[in-house]
């Protein structure tokens, strides 16, 4: 027979009540020889007592019925022997079972839960979004916090030790999306059951936008003629527009127009608001 690894690991955690027949590691070994190839798993060595069990046919390893751990560690011999009929050959690896007796009885917990985070969508990357704390008061490795995120987002990174939230991608506010919301779970490094913070982190981050886009006129250029008797305050047929790609939920894109200083720029007028052109004062062809 031929085992799938050349060592095996397991663990049992003393700090929880673990029923009788609780699995801790499975072998799995194989024979070439056709019928022979039944295989019947053993623990032939490592153990005094019945601290551990095996399923024959399976190679399932558990906890004994009356498992009594003065170590911290067990190394198991498991053997594995076909059904030749002849003679029985067998095969023997490894397991290495840890014995944990640190308790973890407590839920990592944020010290803030809530963030609402504005960035400006020129933030460069690796820009600090926030920086989450969470405790735990179990000892040793059942008290040692990690950080994960569960919503997944590939446009933010969680620091897995330190908690730290940065920014993974630059933004554009113009192409969106303008809003995100982050969860952050603490879990505790327990080996066997590691808990969870009940509550997540939450974080909102909304995407400012900035002025990045000039105004650009549409149907360009603009030309009538009138007469130049037209009374002043006429308004001309020309009603110029710009559009910016600013957006017009965002200040910085809302267009006001004005004339532009130069020659005849005091002869006419123009609305701020809708780009309507005027007649400013009596006009003289001569």
């Amino acid at each position: 027979p031929v085992f799938s690894r050349t060592r095996y690991e397991g663990g049992v955690d003393l700090s929880t009540t673990t029923p009788v027949g609780t699995a801790l590691v499975q072998v799995s070994a194989t024979d070439p020889d056709g019928r022979y190839n039944t295989l019947t798993y053993s623990i032939t060595a490592g153990q005094t007592n019945t601290e551990f069990t095996i399923n024959p046919a399976t190679g399932l390893i558990a906890n004994g019925a009356f498992a009594i751990f003065q170590t911290q560690n067990f190394t198991l011999t498991v053997t594995a022997t076909d059904n030749g009929v002849l003679f029985l050959r067998n095969t023997s690896v490894t397991v290495r079972i840890r014995v944990l007796r640190s308790e973890n009885v407590n839920n990592p917990v944020f010290n803030r839960v809530i963030f609402n985070v504005t960035i400006n969508e020129t933030a460069p990357i690796g820009t600090t979004i926030a920086q989450l704390n969470a405790s735990d008061r179990d000892a040793g490795e059942a008290g040692a916090i990690q950080y994960v995120q569960q919503s997944a987002l590939a446009e933010f990174a969680v620091d897995e030790s330190t908690g730290l939230v940065t920014t993974r991608v630059g933004f554009d506010y113009d192409s969106g999306p303008i809003v995100y919301y982050i969860l952050v779970v603490a879990r505790d490094r327990g080996v066997f059951r590691p808990r969870t913070s009940p509550i997540p982190a939450s974080i909102e981050v909304h995407i400012q936008n900035t002025n990045d886009h000039a105004p650009v006129f549409i149907l360009t250029p603009y030309r009538e003629t009138i007469r130049e008797d037209t009374p002043v305050d006429t308004a001309l047929g020309i009603r110029v527009l710009a559009l910016d790609a600013d957006g017009i939920d965002h200040r910085s894109g809302v267009v006001r127009y004005s004339i532009a200083t130069g020659p005849g720029s005091s002869d006419f007028t123009v609305d701020p608001v809708n780009g309507t052109v005027y007649v400013a004062k009596r006009l003289n062809y001569e």
